[in-house]
């Protein structure tokens, strides 16, 4: 019960950043600290490009919720 109410919050998030997110979670895992921030980087880098950034910045000022598109 409380593993799947975890699973549905993080489903409600933008899809590419949870994908990108448990990427950098398993990378994590196989290389060193260097490497690993290097490779968190590379993905900030990338999201913060997307649509999905822009629309969850605006449901936060409109105080509504996200309509995420994975794009």
């Amino acid at each position: 019960e409380y593993v799947e109410k975890i699973a549905k919050k993080i489903a409600r998030n933008a899809p590419f950043a949870v994908r990108q997110a448990k990427q950098s979670l398993l990378q994590s895992q196989e290389v060193g600290q260097e490497d690993g921030l290097k490779f968190e980087r590379q993905v900030f880098s990338l999201l913060s490009s997307t649509d999905d950034k822009q629309e969850g910045i605006a449901a936060f000022k409109e105080k509504r919720h996200s309509k995420f598109t994975g794009k």
